[in-house]
């Protein structure tokens, strides 16, 4: 508590004589401050006009001392501070007071949720681990549910936020398997992005194609079923297997394909694929797709692919 403002005038004495920023240990020292001392921390950042270094302090205040942070927040702040400054006293709340991070998160108006959530998940496997984690955040969807807002954008950027984290434990421990069945629970729910399907198949693809298109086949029927639009996952399916493969063995295996009820979409992934290196072929595999609206679609992509640069 006697040093921290000495520390910093330190970083700020090393800036002005040889220009080294010092970015992330200096934050790592606002937010030490913001612990430390609190509100003086934070109106020292705030009276130098230091958004990130207010947010870094905030974080720390309320990881230390969550009731004072809220109610300075709720009571002295101004509206605009508040609106500014809120998302950091949550993502410091999410470290400690998990449970009270989400209701301060959920009290927010939803058409401005969304600006609150970033680091949010990071924050709350820290303090719970993936399994507690998820169990807060299906919580949070059965609330947004209730309330009719399982649509936002807000929902949707957590579960983004949190299925990267399953992707990245599913690569560290090679259980691909066990990702595609994690996130085969949430067929046909609107906050599951399309590209999550797609980095889940990706990564099964490129450890058995077969098994890969099987699941993605099945997720696509309750997808389709639940009420989405259409078909997910195909280009990285596509992708993921003639990179494994190679094109012509993914080829002979989509030729034997032309009556399955999916297979426009995918020979229009296949096509675009093929253009790349064989713009001919990929325009005879375009033109066996039925669908007027694909067909057009794919023959303008390789169409584009294919023309002289310049």
């Amino acid at each position: 508590p006697e040093n921290w403002s000495g520390m910093l005038a330190a970083v700020a004495e090393e800036k002005n004589l040889d220009g080294r920023q010092h970015g992330d240990v200096r934050l790592l020292l606002a937010q030490r401050a913001g612990e430390l001392v609190g509100l003086e921390a934070l109106k020292h950042f705030l009276s130098g006009d230091d958004a990130d270094a207010t947010r870094a302090a905030l974080t720390g205040w309320a990881i230390k001392n969550p009731v004072a942070a809220l109610e300075w927040l709720g009571k002295e702040a101004s509206p605009e501070t508040r609106r500014l400054f809120i998302g950091a006293a949550i993502r410091g709340l999410a470290l400690t007071e998990p449970d009270l991070a989400i209701s301060e998160l959920e009290s927010i108006p939803i058409e401005r949720r969304k600006n609150y959530t970033g680091r949010f998940v990071d924050s709350l496997v820290r303090a719970t681990g993936l399994d507690g984690t998820e169990v807060l955040i299906g919580g949070m969807i059965k609330r947004a549910v209730a309330a009719d807002n399982v649509k936002d954008d807000y929902l949707g950027n957590l579960f983004w936020d949190f299925a990267q984290l399953k992707i990245e434990q599913a690569n560290t421990t090679g259980d691909i398997q066990g990702l595609a069945d994690w996130l085969k629970k949430y067929v046909g729910q609107p906050y599951v992005n399309p590209a999550i399907v797609g980095a889940v198949v990706d990564r099964f693809a490129r450890t058995d194609p077969l098994k890969a298109f099987q699941w993605l086949e099945s997720y696509n029927r309750e997808n389709l079923a639940a009420g989405q639009p259409t078909t997910v996952g195909y280009d990285f399916l596509m992708n993921a297997w003639t990179q494994k493969e190679g094109i012509e063995s993914v080829g002979r295996w989509l030729g034997q394909m032309t009556a399955h009820p999916h297979y426009d979409r995918i020979a229009q992934r296949y096509s675009a694929v093929v253009a790349a290196k064989d713009p001919a072929a990929a325009m005879r595999w375009a033109a066996t797709i039925n669908d007027p609206s694909l067909k057009a679609a794919a023959l303008d992509f390789v169409k584009s692919v294919s023309k002289p640069k310049g």
